[in-house]
């Protein structure tokens, strides 16, 4: 009976942030449907989808402000975390959790990111179950990577994605929405790359031999970590594409309006 109780308080957290990233959505579809006329001329799964943004850029921003201590102390390579931090990093796991669960079932995702959030959400939970905060040297050995890409990439940069994707489909079609797209693309490349960098860097140092995993499990966590760089290399791709096909379409409508006077 009392394992129960922080199980309970687990499913209690993900259940009430699951509830307000609804409430959000249906305030961010209501505001959408009577301020923006492009919004309205999507179809319905596009609209879901669409509107799924602003509520999951608020669940990463909240994980961004959980986040931030943690990926402080691993930053300045702090020698002893405290238990707090431990307890704040499983707080960071349940919103990320809550936050996927939510893209995966109010709106329809690709392959490529139902494995990605699938295999984000497994990991959160391994380290949930792994860590605790009686324990938080090992803690920090456990929590140092995975916290890195949550705070700076999930919670912090990937904000650049979600701002693109809402510029591609309700910001006017012109060269200069597609410039602000590119803005987005060099704000995740430059996020991204700073993220790795702090995480290879620990790597390199060499701590998580203290853990003296075998090597079923090290091969197990690269292949994780590689995967989880695939998918936001897939996404920059995506969103370059993104802002491509957009100028494209501009210098199109801009032709096209030029020549209307002309005919006349």
């Amino acid at each position: 009976m009392e394992s129960a109780t922080p199980h309970h308080g687990v499913v209690w957290h993900i259940e009430y942030l699951s509830h307000i990233l609804n409430a959000l959505s249906a305030v961010a579809q209501f505001a959408l449907k009577n301020t923006n006329a492009r919004f309205r001329d999507h179809g319905d799964a596009r609209r879901r989808s669409i509107v799924s943004i602003f509520p999951i850029m608020a669940g990463k921003t909240f994980l961004f402000a959980l986040a931030f201590p943690v990926t402080c102390a691993v930053v300045g390579r702090h020698e002893a975390w405290s238990g707090a931090l431990v307890s704040r990093s499983q707080l960071c796991a349940q919103t990320l959790i809550a936050t996927y669960l939510f893209d995966m079932t109010y709106r329809r995702v690709n392959a490529i990111l139902w494995v990605h959030h699938m295999l984000s959400i497994g990991v959160c939970v391994f380290f949930m179950t792994i860590t605790t905060p009686d324990a938080p040297d090992i803690g920090r050995l456990w929590l140092a990577v995975p916290m890195t890409l949550l705070g700076m990439g999930v919670g912090l940069t990937d904000l650049g994605g979600d701002v693109a994707v809402l510029l591609y489909y309700l910001a006017p079609q012109t060269v200069a929405s597609a410039r602000g797209i590119r803005m987005c693309v060099s704000y995740l490349i430059v996020g991204r790359a700073s993220a790795w960098f702090i995480v290879l860097s620990g790597l390199f140092r060499g701590e998580w031999r203290q853990l003296e995993l075998d090597t079923r499990a090290v091969g197990l966590i690269t292949a994780v970590l590689l995967c989880w760089g695939f998918a936001e290399l897939e996404e920059i791709y995506a969103i370059l594409g993104m802002s491509k096909k957009l100028r494209v379409k501009a210098e199109a409508l801009a032709v096209a309006e030029e020549a209307r006077p002309a005919k006349s």
